[in-house]
């Protein structure tokens, strides 16, 4: 029975029809929410839109015409080149957010099979990813997330799609632009290179270090050359040394203080102690990162039972695209229960992918199936996203470029648990 239920997603997911049609619902879902339910940008998203905005009109990167860094640069500085060539409006913006959304159905498509040498896992990616509600929901929010989804998948398939310095320096250019869009993606090829460095391949030997050397120094150097700009421009305009933001130290303070509970908690008195304004930022980040060490390091009990926390808030729930609708989309108290309900389902969705994920790793535990070191690099993601929410704080969006990952390693259990017994079925899915 297994078998012939098999057999017959088989069939359809390997047709030559499937990729197009797949695309086509993917970007119909998508376009139809920016279309049918108009969104007013706020809070995050329109500072960002502004200064998307100011840059286009070439006034710089300020708040109040005080030059700011406190933002990462690199989702306003690549919305305000669009709004450059097309005009500054909230469509423009998520029409960019499409494209992004696009790409990553392709990257994903791409990578998946590339990670596990079976197409067919790259096609049940992008499936799974086609329906995802929250991940529909995002594309007219005009946040950082879309975009840095789509930055890290391109970033991991210049590295894994084959040799060439050329390819590992478009790598390291990428990562650039993703550390400048998100900063902590600074150590993400350290860990992958370290990762791919002790994975064994499928004759049990590891990848040749000169050559892994060789890949981390071109992609580092690149990525140097992509964010080394904007750190002089920080030093010229602060008299300091600002590598990419100014606003690590309130993270940290946010997610570790007398109030913190895992999630992000701006209102503490701690935190409050902070003084706000783009005049005085630099101060105000040394002095963050010195409160919430200190608090660490006086209360180390109460910091360690707060991993649990972070661990939960980023990666329990999911769909909090919501909020930015009922803040910003004046038919939300209208519709709001289909709102709601939609949010059940992406709920029980996420989570049946979460559990394909777990038994992913089971079957990785097991070796089976692993053609190389590269099958692993989801995992080194997913992981290195749960460090970095354990030393700040854990909110579920900070999950959100890890859902195409995700899908893969779910796309993948299901190959392993519904094809490993036919061989003649997985020859067919490779083909």
């Amino acid at each position: 029975m297994r078998q012939g239920k098999s057999l017959q997603v088989l069939t359809i997911v390997s047709s030559p029809y499937f990729v197009p049609v797949c695309f086509v619902v993917y970007l119909g879902l998508r376009f139809a929410v920016v279309i049918c339910i108009p969104l007013q940008q706020t809070s995050d998203q329109l500072w960002y839109y502004n200064e998307a905005v100011s840059l286009a009109a070439g006034r710089g990167y300020s708040e109040g015409q005080v030059p700011t860094a406190y933002w990462p640069v690199g989702w306003p500085g690549f919305l305000g080149m669009v709004f450059w060539l097309f005009g500054p409006s909230p469509f423009v913006g998520q029409v960019a957010n499409l494209l992004c959304s696009a790409a990553t159905f392709l990257l994903t498509l791409r990578v998946g099979a590339r990670l596990f040498n079976e197409e067919l896992v790259g096609r049940l990616s992008v499936l799974l990813l086609t329906f995802c509600p929250n991940q529909i929901a995002y594309v007219p929010i005009l946040g950082t997330e879309v975009f840095y989804a789509t930055l890290l998948l391109l970033a991991v398939d210049l590295l894994i799609s084959g040799r060439g310095w050329w390819r590992w320096l478009f790598a390291g250019m990428v990562f650039g632009i993703a550390s400048l869009t998100k900063a902590q993606t600074l150590l993400v090829p350290a860990a992958l290179f370290a990762a791919w460095r002790i994975a064994p391949d499928r004759g049990g030997r590891p990848l040749n270090q000169l050559d892994q050397l060789g890949r981390a120094l071109v992609v580092y150097a690149a990525m140097a050359v992509v964010i080394m700009p904007w750190t002089a421009r920080n030093y010229h305009v602060f008299g300091a040394i600002v590598p990419i933001s100014t606003n690590g130290g309130l993270t940290l303070l946010t997610g570790n203080n007398p109030s913190a509970e895992g999630d992000y908690t701006p209102n503490d008195a701690l935190v409050r102690e902070v003084p706000r304004g783009a005049a005085r930022q630099v101060a105000a980040d040394h002095l963050a990162t010195s409160l919430a060490l200190n608090w660490i390091h006086e209360h180390p009990g109460a910091a360690i039972a707060l991993i649990p926390r972070k661990i939960w808030r980023l990666w329990a729930p999911d769909g909090e695209a919501e909020w930015q609708y009922q803040a910003g989309y004046k038919g939300y108290a209208e519709h709001w229960p289909v709102f709601r309900a939609v949010r059940i389902v992406n709920q029980v969705y996420y989570v049946a992918l979460l559990l394909l994920t777990l038994l992913s790793a089971y079957y990785f535990y097991r070796g089976a199936g692993i053609p190389t070191p590269e099958c692993c690099t989801g995992y080194v993601l997913m992981l290195y996203t749960t460090l970095i929410s354990i030393v700040f704080s854990g909110q579920s969006r900070f999950h959100f470029a890890m859902v195409p990952w995700i899908a893969m390693y779910a796309s993948w259990a299901l190959v392993q648990w519904s094809w490993s017994g036919s061989p003649r079925l997985a020859r067919r899915s490779a083909a």
